[in-house]
Formats: C-alpha cells, sequence, structure tokens
C-alpha cells in the first residue's frame, strides 16, 4: 500500500511547486465580480487509503491492512457572502469507500485474507474560502485559485465481510465520523470549479462478529478501527 505521508507530501509539494512557478500572484479575492451566492451541486472521486485497523477482543488480536481504492462522492450546499475571513459554505455530502483487505497478522501470524469493507457516509461539511486567491498563469492556463478548508462531522456505516482460514467477520455497524480538509479550487467557467482536496476521516470505531480460531463457539463481538486518508478531485456547480 502507499504510504499515506508519501500521498500527502506529494500533493503539498505540487501545490507548492506549482503556484509559484505559474507565475501565480497573491490578490484580495473579487468576489463582488462572481456574485454567485446560492446553491451549488458537486462530485468528487479519489485515492482512499485505509489506515492499518486492529480488531480486538478475548484472546484475539487482528491487524487488518487494507488496498488502496477509488472512492466517489457527491453534495449539495450553499454558498454564503463573503465576511472579512473570506466566504463560508455549508453543504450536505453522501460519500461511498470500498476497500479490499490485503493482508491480516492475526495473533502475530501472518494471513492470506479475503473480503472488503465498505463504507458509506452522510456528512455535514463546512468551508471557509480564502478572503485571498492566486492569478495563475500557467502556460496555457489562466485561472484563479483559492485555498480552503474545512471539517465536517455525520454518520458512517461500516459494512464488513472479512474472511481468513476457518475465521469470518461480518456485520454492520453505524458510527460517528468526523473529519477535516484542506484543498484548493480553481475557476473554469463562469459557475464552475474544479476543485484538489486532501481529507481525513476518523470513526468511533466500529464493532463486528467474528468466528473461528482461537475462539470455539458461537462468534464473539470485537471491537474494529476504521480511518480513512483521501485524496480528491472534482468539480463544484453554481446553481444560481
Amino acid at each position: 500500500m502507499v504510504k499515506l505521508s508519501t500521498i500527502a507530501v506529494a500533493w503539498a509539494l505540487a501545490m507548492a511547486v506549482a503556484l509559484p512557478t505559474a507565475s501565480a500572484q497573491e490578490v484580495l479575492h473579487p468576489w463582488e465580480e462572481y456574485d454567485e451566492t446560492g446553491f451549488y451541486f458537486g462530485t468528487r472521486t479519489g485515492l482512499n487509503l485505509v489506515f492499518e485497523q486492529t480488531a480486538s477482543g478475548p484472546f484475539i488480536k487482528d491487524e487488518i491492512d487494507y488496498k488502496n481504492a477509488l472512492s466517489f462522492g457527491a453534495a449539495i450546499g450553499y454558498d454564503f457572502d463573503r465576511t472579512e475571513y473570506g466566504r463560508l459554505r455549508l453543504e450536505g455530502e453522501f460519500f461511498y469507500r470500498n476497500n479490499e483487505v490485503e493482508e491480516i497478522i492475526s495473533n502475530a501470524v501472518i494471513q492470506d485474507p479475503g473480503g472488503e469493507t465498505i463504507t458509506y457516509a452522510a456528512m455535514f461539511n463546512a468551508y471557509l474560502d480564502s478572503d485571498r486567491y492566486y492569478e495563475l498563469d500557467w502556460g496555457p492556463i489562466h485561472t484563479d485559485v483559492t485555498p480552503y478548508v474545512g471539517a465536517g462531522a455525520g454518520l458512517v456505516v461500516v459494512d464488513q465481510a472479512i474472511r481468513f482460514a476457518d475465521v469470518r467477520f461480518s456485520d454492520t455497524d453505524t458510527v460517528l465520523g468526523l473529519q477535516g480538509m484542506g484543498g484548493v479550487s480553481m475557476r473554469i467557467v463562469d459557475g464552475v470549479d474544479f476543485f484538489t482536496e486532501l481529507r481525513l476521516l476518523l470513526t468511533t470505531g466500529p464493532t463486528m462478529d467474528r468466528s473461528g480460531m482461537p475462539v470455539m463457539g458461537p462468534a464473539v463481538r470485537v471491537d474494529g478501527e476504521y480511518d480513512a486518508f483521501t485524496l480528491l478531485a472534482g468539480v463544484r456547480v453554481n446553481l444560481r
């Protein structure tokens, strides 16, 4: 699996190198030229990296590693008027993630697993677009680039179906999710923005049923984890 730190550093370096070398000039944002207060619709997709998870219970410690996979989401939001701190955006978002299991270490023994973990997240997000932007002039590209930060909270449905040897994990659990976001958006045409974003999702951790060795008899309840890091790109369309 590609290391999370490698993805984050690569994205940060790309932004740090691209903006200054693209004859970008930082200026106050001309919000009055946009006049786009109102609703918007957005779609997004990107690479989802799940942190190594640990499932623990009586006599059980399973460390689960996942393959990287694409993820998808959509949102409807509202752009507010500019303030002295920038422009506030609020949105409701649905996000889908599906990562296959790559490796499991069960009680210090490496296993050959199968299965996947699917999550469905319903989140309420708040973003703050900077009151400053970069005028980007990079070859044939001439546009405005606006940094932004955001945070969100909501419910995450975690659906797990994992197996190795005679062991089975299965269950669907709903947990609390919190996420932080940071990125840049670029104007394509009036009313349409392209954006790229780094996102960290943390959850309170699902529980699941586990059957098989070393515990004999009925399935036991174990405590799991689900946290993910996502590198996204998407489009936002103003509906005014």
